[in-house]
């Protein structure tokens, strides 16, 4: 959650003149640190046209990851829903990869060990667009932990202003 990142200044190991770390080393944009090659898919209310404009080119690709950053309420807003998409999509796939390889095990009379907690699947999905299965030099651990932190505060959050009400 760096403000930085959310509105893309720098890069990340060339800081700009006030400190700011800004975009990831694969160009991440917003709070959601969504990868440019990846958002395109997932940016809500583009049109056909401009998704297919977008998985064109790069540049397209991150004008339309551009569209993320920002502090007002509206990129603060797409940068969620895009980012909140992205896990649900990755989430669904994961969970369909591995009930594939359940009926394949199940087919060949063997036991069907889940590659890892969906969970850390969804995270690894969301963070490479690519697998269910990536360390990710560390970043699909580090999400996955980061994840519970957050849901922890605001299971502990809400039960205390339940109980204060």
């Amino acid at each position: 959650m760096r403000e930085d990142v959310e509105v893309g200044r720098g890069k990340a190991h060339h800081p700009d003149d006030i400190g700011g770390q800004g975009r990831g080393p694969g160009g991440e944009v917003c709070l959601m640190q969504v990868h440019p090659d990846i958002a395109w898919r997932f940016v809500p209310d583009l049109t056909e046209d401009e998704r297919k404009t977008a998985s064109k080119t790069p540049q397209s690709r991150e004008a339309v990851a551009r569209t993320l950053l920002g502090k007002d309420r509206e990129r603060l807003v797409t940068c969620f829903r895009t980012g909140l998409r992205m896990l649900a999509h990755a989430a669904s796939a994961c969970a369909g990869e591995d009930r594939r390889e359940a009926a394949i095990a199940k087919r060949a009379g063997r036991k069907h060990e889940p590659y890892a907690h969906l969970e850390w699947g969804m995270y690894s999905m969301y963070g490479t667009g690519q697998t269910c299965r990536s360390f990710n030099k560390g970043k699909t651990t580090t999400r996955v932990t980061t994840a519970r932190v957050v849901a922890d505060a605001l299971t502990r959050a809400i039960r205390e202003d339940r109980k204060g009400t």
